[in-house]
């Protein structure tokens, strides 16, 4: 059973070891809770009832590596640093943190794979139905409430970057030829090894 009453003050416990005042990180902390209400939204229009417990817990906790990846790197971009997806799975499920947020391992794995595919170019293949259905969701919620960070948090920071700095960011040859040509812009992001 899922009691997100618990899992929410466990992520506020969690969250309170970083330094709030910091504008990245009460962006992170804002972003988690609002991807969890979009979640909670996307299952009511979809009728989704049996599942909106654990997408409501997938929608908290899809991030929560950011806050570490935030005080190790003092940044937010991936390609300089680290996955955060994968880095929010090592936290979670390799240091033990899940069971802070939930006592039973019935949805570990798909936890797991939601968090690992959330920010993905692309979905990976060989999840099952019930998986991709959780990791669809995530991966919207997500890019809707980054929506509302971009009109709303402007004069703060966007993904570690600052609209000002994003400004002066040159382009190269391919993602210019990418985006003439009306396609998928890809950015491969850079791979670290969590220790």
């Amino acid at each position: 059973m899922i009691n997100l009453d618990h899992a929410k003050k466990a992520f506020d416990n969690y969250v309170n070891r970083y330094d709030l005042s910091i504008p990245h990180i009460h962006l992170k902390y804002v972003h988690s809770y609002k991807v969890m209400d979009v979640m909670g939204e996307l299952c009511d229009m979809k009728e989704k009832t049996e599942e909106k417990d654990l997408c409501l817990l997938i929608g908290l906790l899809h991030d929560i590596g950011r806050f570490e990846q935030f005080r190790l790197y003092h940044s937010f971009l991936d390609r300089e640093t680290v996955d955060h997806a994968m880095y929010s799975s090592h936290v979670l499920f390799e240091e033990g943190l899940i069971r802070e947020f939930i006592e039973e391992d019935t949805y570990d794995t798909i936890i797991k794979n939601a968090i690992e595919q959330h920010n993905k170019y692309k979905v990976e293949e060989g999840f099952s139905e019930e998986e991709l259905f959780y990791i669809h969701m995530i991966r919207d919620a997500d890019k809707l409430d980054h929506f509302r960070v971009k009109d709303v948090e402007k004069d703060t920071v966007l993904l570690g970057v600052t609209y000002e700095e994003a400004g002066k960011e040159s382009i190269t040859d391919e993602v210019y030829q990418q985006f003439c040509k009306h396609q998928l812009i890809y950015a491969p992001t850079r791979k670290t090894h969590l220790d």
